[in-house]
């Protein structure tokens, strides 16, 4: 070995001995919210963060992470279970909420909650010590967010972490019967809100139990609140009970099945329900065989229901049946669940609101690609009866856990963990640990073989009860296994660890098992038909014939060659053709609330066709549209500076129009001083951070300006974590959007906060030879030559596992994402507004940029004014709202839309608190022109960056040099678009 790599040899194993010593005595500081008596007392002194409940810091600097229900559940899993009904009474609530007692919707002395947030308190004498479930109707008001969602308090105290996020569903159906287009493609109904009296229990949103939440009381008196920021329903009562056990189930004798309801079998199409308690359950489409309900070899039938919508705890279908004869039926259900390989999804079945017995609050549908008639069963395998009386009856299905619950609960736990002991090894070793230091992370922390070695076995009991419910080795659950093996070799190899940090072993594994869990928590399920048959008769047969299918299938490969799925609507001689570069789901929300609103209220006939990409061509061709929604990026501009649409700020009603937007919101569409397109969606950054993972280096609050920021640094990284900033790719990459203007993009930030825009006032050159300009430029390539920020990072996985305690990431997709794809670290993350500048006066500028998607219309349009009031409409806020809240309907949470609309965006699924952080960014939004030369600017900042930091080159010679070539590119381009002679 030579001299030179000794010398690095025993310098890193030195550097490594000064950082590991405050390393290891400023761990990962954490506690769990327990104490010693599991009741709940009024005497109780906590911090208003703590009372509304979540996760908290306290005043010596210790996060203390909320108890999660599961542990909650096993502490007082043995205690009292008293029987009778105690109904609350209410005592009031604070000046943050509007309540009025009155009559409302039929019932008296209703408490109507009118507005969003606020807290009403309810008191209640406990006669006996014990837990209880508790049972609320209520009626939700109409408007506003399209859920509910509440924390239930026990005197001021959030009892557990689940009880912070209870969510009370709404009731809905669909806007009117499927019905066919003028091409004979069925078109699916909107969902619209049906709000009705609903009695529930309350019940766990994670999925991981099967019965209602429990909540433990002391004898005595005491005060149960409810919170929101989601709120707005009024109240009939709020009750604590216990669930009563199921009904046995007992056969009937022959002699009653013999008294049987007739020969005639009650059947309901899935896509026909009455109505579902989640707006993201609609009506689907199978095209598989000829033996479904409807069916047609080319053309769309809407005929099930579930797919892809129907898999989260709690949510229910409800069937309206009218029965014929009164007597015995069982129920034979047509379904298919093609998700979970070798697992079984379940779902509780109830009749008129109640589950009739044990045997249908867990039914089993087993995983298949082809569909089969499940039909509850009792012991000997034999149908289950139920009696019916004459008349119409509800049918309605609830998705449950299952037995796999129990197993999800555990890998909640054992993620998480996992997740903090990876944290702590990484404090010591660092991300990339020299293979030749000998780190000792076994002595440093004593406790983390014996936690792995625990893990580990536990790991393997929830793979093998896995197993028996699959009833096969060797499952999905693998990779249970896979990440037990690698603590293993941890705790058997314990010098081997930091290496298993450097090839990824640890956090690779962990976040396989995570994902395993996000596929294997919901419950897939996809309905033909539901069909109640008297004891004597056969269901429906599901299995094809050979023959059929064969002809059904080939007239679909035939069909294939002349239908034209994108083009949703004929185009007529009088209609406005308009183009949508969106998905087919979200384009299917556009025709769907323009033929029922628009077209009906306008008599305008609207052609919407799906189109991804290839505008600029087809224009060229002149072949394109009359209009576009969705077009985003530097599209806008460069069909402009063509002469291919035509500006807008000239049409009746713009600045009514305008004025639904941020004032900067057209920024982006505006060349040569007219304005081009009326935005759609905007998205802009925020910073998301996580509170315990700040906590642990000592940091309680996150930073608000850039100084703070780089304080902070020391800290965090002195921990081996590192914060994670926007950073995009190149043009030719694929992205659409200029890099330089990007949003989120560190060094428009920079320049925005410091009231520097790109360009001067006439775009003729850039401001990039400022002061100003350069001192961002020089701070924005610190980040990477100083702090070594990553070019490149998985923003979402770091964030999760904790190695990024701050990131700068679009507020509405991480948000999203945070939510559905990582509950194991709810209520540890929260977000505001990007760190900001200080200013001469005092204050913070927070100012960034946005990017989003227009409306524009094209030169060639036959009828510009009636595709303006397409516009006008397109953009109202009832319109953008009804669009938002279908498209969210749709695709679920992830699909939540980033609306322009300021005052649709408010109306949208978002809470009050998490809204006022958003709008307060949005009010600081600045923007940067998109200019003819955006390309150069674009290629020359970023080749900027990569000198300075690549090549360790001089920031302000190197940015006054590439700002040369910008400004003599820019010249060029306008004296060729006739700007300049």
């Amino acid at each position: 070995m030579s001299r030179k790599s000794n010398f690095k040899r025993i310098l890193s194993a030195v550097l490594a001995v000064l950082i590991c010593v405050p390393i290891a005595s400023s761990g990962l500081v954490f506690a769990d919210q327990n104490t010693d008596d599991n009741s709940v007392s009024s005497d109780s002194s906590v911090s208003a963060d703590k009372s509304k409940g979540g996760s908290y810091i306290t005043e010596d600097g210790v996060f203390v992470r909320q108890k999660t229900y599961s542990e909650y559940y096993e502490e007082n899993k043995n205690a009292a279970r008293p029987s009778g009904d105690v109904i609350l009474t209410y005592a009031g609530c604070d000046s943050d909420a509007e309540v009025v007692i009155d009559t409302y919707e039929g019932v008296d002395g209703a408490i109507i909650w009118q507005n969003q947030y606020g807290t009403l308190d309810f008191d209640v004498d406990v006669q006996q010590a014990g837990s209880y479930n508790i049972e609320i109707c209520y009626y939700p008001i109409v408007g506003g967010n399209t859920s509910t969602e509440i924390s239930v308090l026990l005197d001021g105290i959030s009892p557990y972490e689940t009880a912070t996020r209870i969510e009370l569903p709404r009731v809905w159906a669909s806007a009117y019967p499927i019905k066919a287009d003028n091409k004979d493609n069925e078109v699916r109904p909107p969902q619209v809100e049906t709000p009705k009296w609903v009695t529930t229990p309350i019940k766990d949103v994670d999925g991981l139990f099967n019965e209602p939440l429990t909540f433990n009381l002391d004898e005595g008196k005491h005060t149960i609140s409810l919170y929101s920021e989601k709120a707005a329903f009024a109240i009939s009562y709020i009750k604590l009970y216990n669930e009563k056990d199921y009904t046995t189930y007992t056969k009937p004798s022959d002699a009653e099945l013999s008294k049987n309801a007739g020969t005639e079998v009650v059947k309901v199409q899935g896509e026909n329900y009455a109505y579902t308690n989640s707006q993201t359950i609609f009506p689907t489409y199978c095209r598989g065989d000829y033996t479904m309900e409807p069916s047609h070899p080319v053309k769309q039938r809407y005929n099930t229901v579930g797919e892809g919508t129907w898999d989260g705890a709690g949510q229910t279908i409800t069937w309206e049946m009218t029965v014929p004869n009164d007597g015995y039926y069982k129920v034979g259900i047509k379904a298919r669940q093609k998700e979970l390989r070798g697992m079984y999804t379940n779902r509780r079945l109830y009749i008129d609101g109640e589950v009739p017995n044990e045997k249908m609050a867990d039914i089993k549908f087993y995983y298949d690609t082809d569909w089969v008639t499940v039909v509850p069963e009792d012991d000997n395998g034999e149908p289950v009866y139920v009696y019916l009386t004459k008349g119409k009856r509800e049918i309605s299905l609830e998705v449950v856990p299952g037995e796999i619950g129990e197993s999800m609960r555990k890998l909640d736990d054992i993620v998480y963990e996992a997740n903090q002991l990876y944290m702590q090894i990484l404090m010591i070793t660092g991300p990339t640990p020299d293979k030749y230091t000998d780190y000792y992370v076994h002595r440093e922390l004593p406790e983390l073989l014996p936690a792995f070695e625990r893990l580990a076995e536990e790991l393997r009991d929830v793979q093998i009860n896995i197993e028996l419910l699959s009833k096969q080795n060797g499952s999905e659950a693998a990779v249970l296994g896979r990440l037990a093996d690698v603590l293993d070799i941890c705790v058997a190899k314990k010098d081997k660890i930091p290496a298993m940090v450097l090839n990824g072993n640890i956090k690779n594994n962990v976040a396989a098992v995570s994902s395993w869990m996000r596929k294997y928590r919901y419950q897939p399920l996809e309905i033909d038909f539901i069909e109640l048959s008297p004891a004597d008769n056969k269901f429906t047969p599901v299995k094809t014939n050979f023959f059929k299918n064969l002809s059904f299938n080939w007239n679909a490969f035939i069909g294939s060659f002349t239908e034209d799925y994108t083009k949703l609507s004929d185009i007529g001689t009088d209609s406005i053709n308009v183009w949508v570069s969106l998905g087919r789901d979200q384009t299917n929300v556009v025709k769907q609330l323009t033929d029922s609103q628009f077209s009906t209220e306008y008599g305008i006939d609207v052609s919407i066709n799906l189109v991804q990409g290839a505008i600029m061509e087809a224009v060229l061709a002149g072949k394109g549209p009359d209009a576009a929604l969705f077009v985003g990026g530097e599209f806008p501009v460069n069909l402009a500076m063509r002469e291919l649409i035509i500006p807008l700020n000239d049409m009746d009603d713009y600045d009514e129009v305008i004025s639904r937007f941020h004032a900067n919101a057209t920024t982006q569409y505006t060349y040569n001083k007219q304005v081009y397109g009326i935005p759609l969606q905007q998205t802009f950054p925020m910073m998301f951070y996580r509170k315990d993972m700040l906590a642990s280096v000592g940091i309680n609050e996150p930073p608000k300006t850039w100084d703070e920021f780089i304080d902070m640094l020391p800290a965090i990284q002195r921990a081996y974590m590192q914060p994670g900033l926007i950073l995009p790719a190149n043009n030719g990459q694929g992205v659409s959007v200029s890099a330089s203007t990007e949003s989120g993009h560190t060094f428009a930030l920079l320049m925005l906060q410091s009231n520097t825009n790109y360009y001067n006032e006439d775009m003729s050159a850039t401001n990039f030879d400022s002061k100003a300009a350069v001192d961002a430029f020089a701070k924005w390539t610190d980040f990477y030559n100083i702090y070594k920020f990553d070019q490149i990072y998985d923003g979402f996985t770091r964030f999760r596992t904790g190695e990024a305690p701050i990131v700068i990431q679009n507020y509405c997709t991480f948000y999203n994402q945070l939510t559905i794809a990582a509950p194991e670290i709810a209520g540890l993350w929260d977000f505001t507004s990007v760190p900001g500048t200080l200013q001469s006066d005092g204050t913070i500028s927070h100012a960034a940029n946005s990017n989003g998607s227009g409306a524009i219309i094209l030169k060639g349009c036959k009828n510009p004014e009636a595709a303006w009031e397409f516009i006008k409409w397109f953009t109202e806020t009832d319109t953008m709202v009804a669009y938002g809240q279908n498209v969210e309907g749709v695709m679920g949470p992830l699909g939540r839309f980033e609306c322009a609309n300021v005052e649709a965006l408010q109306k949208l699924n978002w809470s009050k608190k998490d809204l006022d952080k958003i709008l307060s960014q949005m009010g600081e939004l600045k923007e940067i022109p998109i200019s003819p030369s955006a390309y150069v600017v674009t290629r020359d900042i970023m080749n900027a960056f990569r000198s300075v930091v690549n090549d360790k080159d001089n920031p302000r010679e190197t940015l006054r040099w590439y700002n040369i070539d910008i400004n003599n590119e820019i010249t060029r381009k306008r004296h060729n678009l006739g700007i300049d002679n």
